[in-house]
Formats: structure tokens, sequence, C-alpha cells
């Protein structure tokens, strides 16, 4: 990622970035740019694979990796619809570590 002042920065997001300082700026030094996370490594691993299993029983059309505005991972997945069943697990999951964007959606 580039800074505002043209420099690249190491941008790396943990729940709890005080825990974890130390040995990435060993790796990183003054490049190393951390962000807290709402969610654990874990949680977004269980819930990639999980969404990677669900392709066809939830017609999902797109199922992206992508680092957010504040710079942390996240998914993104575009069911056909919506359904009870992918509402529930969604409602599940910590608030921003997937986007669900319907093709379909009520009107």
């Amino acid at each position: 990622m580039s800074a505002s002042d043209k420099t690249w920065r190491a941008v790396i997001s943990a729940p709890d970035p005080d825990a974890v300082r130390e040995s990435l700026t060993e790796l990183h030094g003054d490049l190393l740019t951390l962000v807290q996370s709402r969610w654990t490594q874990q949680q977004y691993r269980d819930a990639g694979v999980h969404l990677a299993h669900q392709v066809e029983l939830w017609a999902l059309s797109t199922l992206i990796d992508q680092i957010n505005d504040d710079g942390v991972d996240h998914l993104i997945a575009t069911p056909r619809a919506i359904t009870a069943e992918i509402e529930a697990w969604h409602r599940d999951l910590p608030a921003g570590l997937v986007t669900l964007k319907p093709m379909i959606r009520p009107t």
C-alpha cells in the first residue's frame, strides 16, 4: 500500500495490534502500519471456507477476498438472493467480516 507521502507501507490487521507490534516491527520496521480488526484470523478463515463450500447451494456468483477502507481483510459474496439460511449464518458473524451483495433484492 502506498501512503500519502508516496512511501510503501506494510498494512497488517490484528484483533490486538499491541500483541504483535514488536515482532512485526522487527520484520517491517518503519514501513509497518497496524490496524485493529474486529475478527480473528480464524474467524476470517472459517467464514471463507464456509462460503467456498456453499458456492453451489447458495448460488454464489462471486466470492472476493478484499481489504476494506480501514485496511482490514474482509470477504464479499454475491448470492442469487439472501435466503433465511444465509441470513442466519451471516447474523452470527462479526459485523463487517462478510458483505453480502445479492443479485436479486426485494422491492
